[in-house]
């Protein structure tokens, strides 16, 4: 029976370095394909697309108003998200909204960009958490619950009147029956007294959809009243019949002294003449005597 070679032994010593070099040639082999998958992560991340990217409209530049925090981040969001390719880093992202500031809002964002700080520059979620901290309203559910015990329609169409109150009603995290009262309560008197005419809405988008219906019928029913009069027959004035002087006629009378009757001629006036042509036919008349 052969024994096993003591570590000592030549043959275990040249086995010993051949596993050894063997497993250093396997870590360069990882670590070689490691820094290649690291190489590609960020090409695998981002999506290949074969299109051009949509057009994609730009809102309204942001002047630190706090009433249009919500709707100019909303707008950005989406525009990152038509074209996610312009705007595929954290970088681009803020470098976009920095772009779109006046006033008071690009006074604080200068700081930020002259400093071009790599741990804000590079992390857009906490660039817009603290633009949302220096602009938005911190009492925005209190605002939105004073804005609702007093809003009314008034001018507006219900379904502008819908979409404020929504927008309220989730600022202020109201529950569903407080939400339909209040929308009820601030629609205009007609559209009130309309939907008592139909079923109990049992959530606020149904309430909202009755009477969104009923504001255009009632929209209808008022255009129908105003439509333009049919034009009424013109009347005409009956013309003048045309002058034509009467005969004159004959008088009798007598002259002093005498038996025999003198004629006058006396010629009636027209009822159609004019004071003139009255006046020129009387002294038109002649009194023959005999």
């Amino acid at each position: 029976m052969l024994n096993d070679p003591s570590p000592d032994h030549p043959a275990s010593l040249a086995q010993t370095a051949d596993t050894t070099e063997m497993i250093l040639q396997l870590q360069q082999t990882i670590q070689s394909m490691q820094e290649q998958l690291r190489t590609l992560e960020p090409r695998a991340a981002q999506p290949q697309y074969n299109h051009r990217e949509p057009k994609a409209h730009l809102p309204e530049p942001f002047n630190g108003d706090p009433t249009s925090v919500r709707g100019f981040i909303n707008q950005i969001l989406l525009v990152i998200q038509q074209q996610p390719v312009t705007y595929s880093t954290d970088t681009s992202r803020i470098l976009l909204i920095g772009s779109l500031l006046t006033g008071l809002a690009r006074e604080w964002f200068n700081p930020y960009f002259e400093n071009q700080d790599p741990a804000l520059f590079n992390n857009f979620q906490q660039f817009l958490y603290l633009f949302r901290q220096r602009f938005d309203d911190p009492n925005r559910a209190t605002s939105a619950a004073d804005m609702l015990s007093m809003i009314k329609q008034g001018r507006r169409t219900v379904a502008a009147y819908a979409s404020h109150v929504q927008q309220l009603v989730a600022d202020a995290g109201w529950d569903e029956r407080a939400a339909q009262h209040v929308f009820r309560r601030g629609l205009n008197d007609e559209i009130q007294d309309l939907l008592l005419t139909v079923p109990t809405a049992t959530s606020l988008v149904q309430l909202i959809t009755d009477a969104l219906r009923l504001d255009q019928r009632l929209g209808q029913r008022q255009a129908g009243r105003t439509m333009t009069p049919l034009p009424q027959p013109q009347s005409y004035s009956r013309p003048p019949p045309p002058f034509l002087p009467r005969q004159p006629s004959k008088l009798f009378r007598s002259r002093p002294g005498s038996q025999r009757p003198v004629p006058m001629v006396i010629d009636a006036i027209n009822p159609f003449e004019t004071p003139t042509e009255a006046n020129i036919s009387l002294n038109a008349i002649s009194i023959p005597l005999l």
